[in-house]
């Protein structure tokens, strides 16, 4: 669990994915969903009262409803790796093929820029720029960061625990 958090930390420090650090803590925070009845052969729920203690209409009344329970550290990692598979191959994945897909209709093309819809000034701030010229090698420096993060986990240290 410490190095789950220590990792969480290193993406907390950096600019590039800080937002990154705030999503997966926000799915930690909302933990599983599950209806109820689920609950009550989890037992991680038996803390709670066990499920052959609670009286009948309470039992009935209970598995109508929904309810969550924590993440456990191998889902955190699970999480975790999800995210960063998104972030990492997924999003270049869809920029490179959106830029790909305008360039069929134009290819004067040069970049796809984001501003924010709310500011009607003539000089907006750009909050984000994809170029045309350096796609495919974001492209490829993205799939490049990604195998190495996946090689050093596959490959781990001696220290290298999930809780």
């Amino acid at each position: 669990m410490e190095k789950i958090e220590d990792f969480l930390n290193v993406l907390r420090q950096s600019s590039g994915t800080s937002w990154m650090a705030e999503e997966i803590e926000d799915t930690f925070s909302q933990g599983i969903s599950m209806k109820a009845q689920e609950a009550d052969t989890d037992s991680s729920f038996f803390k709670l009262v066990p499920p052959d203690q609670l009286p009948a209409p309470e039992k009935k009344k209970r598995q109508k409803y929904e309810t969550s329970r924590p993440f456990t550290p191998d889902e955190k990692v699970g999480v975790i790796l999800k995210s960063i598979e998104v972030a990492f191959l997924d999003v270049p994945k869809i920029r490179h093929s959106a830029l790909e897909n305008l360039l069929k209709f134009d290819a004067t093309i040069e970049s796809i820029k984001f501003v924010p819809s709310d500011n009607d000034e003539i000089y907006q701030e750009v909050l984000h720029e994809i170029k045309a010229t350096s796609i495919n090698g974001d492209l490829t420096e993205s799939q490049f960061a990604y195998d190495g993060f996946k090689r050093m986990l596959e490959n781990g240290d001696d220290d290298t625990e999930r809780s």
